[in-house]
């Protein structure tokens, strides 16, 4: 915008052109176009940053200003118990120990279920008939059809169960696997990193100066718009 005005001024004068005048309103345009792109940006981030907290996704994020610097990682190890605090590290493992709660009771479910006493406080015929020894009961025991087991419905669900809980384990352990190589990924991206952002300074700071001294070439008349154009958008990426 401050741009524009200055050539509007220039251009009102009679010394500046309009091609110049045209590409301020362009190059202003495109910037609106870029904010907008940005604030959706920023609108996103916020939302995964709940997400990673494990909060809802519309809940406020109070956000300093200005950011606190960027601190180096402790010289002490660190404990790869950290990761536990990560939402779908934390799911996988509830998960695991529902799937293996409904693993147990699919197990349970597959005993006789009868009344132990009788009406009158005493031993039910039920419970004294599977106590005898000679009962076929006890050499179906491990017979999936024994009627007392109600056929093969509950076989069939204990088997289920187990396959789950087998899915819920490698649903940990990918998880855990996620967690770990995220981590990797991060310590051995921080040296990179931390030189490019030094780099980063270092081009920002020479692309100021350039677009300065290309504004002032620019209004002494020894440079035409679209080199001050090029160098001010150097400068903002």
């Amino acid at each position: 915008q401050q741009s524009l005005d200055l050539v509007e001024d220039g251009f009102s004068q009679g010394i500046r052109e309009a091609l110049d005048l045209y590409s301020a309103r362009a190059e202003l345009a495109s910037g609106a176009a870029n904010l907008s792109r940005a604030e959706r940006v920023f609108q996103q981030s916020l939302l995964q940053l709940n997400r990673l907290l494990g909060r809802y996704p519309g809940q406020a994020v109070e956000i300093n200003t200005p950011l606190p610097s960027v601190q180096a990682l402790p010289a002490s190890q660190l404990s790869s118990s950290l990761l536990e605090r990560r939402p779908d590290v934390r799911a996988a493992q509830f998960n695991l120990a529902a799937q293996q709660a409904r693993l147990k009771l699919a197990q349970k479910n597959r005993l006789p279920v009868f009344s132990l006493t009788a009406r009158t406080g005493y031993a039910s015929n039920s419970l004294a008939d599977v106590a005898d020894g000679k009962n076929p009961f006890w050499s179906a025991l491990g017979n999936v059809t024994a009627p007392l087991f109600k056929g093969k419905a509950l076989a069939a669900e204990s088997q289920r169960q187990q396959h789950l809980y087998i899915a819920a384990v490698a649903d940990f352990k990918s998880a855990a696997l996620d967690a770990f190589q995220d981590a990797l990924s991060t310590l051995n991206n921080e040296a990179t990193l931390y030189k490019q952002w030094q780099a980063a300074q270092q081009a920002a700071t020479i692309s100021q100066q350039a677009e300065q001294q290309a504004l002032e070439r620019y209004l002494s008349g020894l440079e035409n718009f679209n080199t001050w154009l090029q160098s001010q958008r150097t400068a903002f990426d």
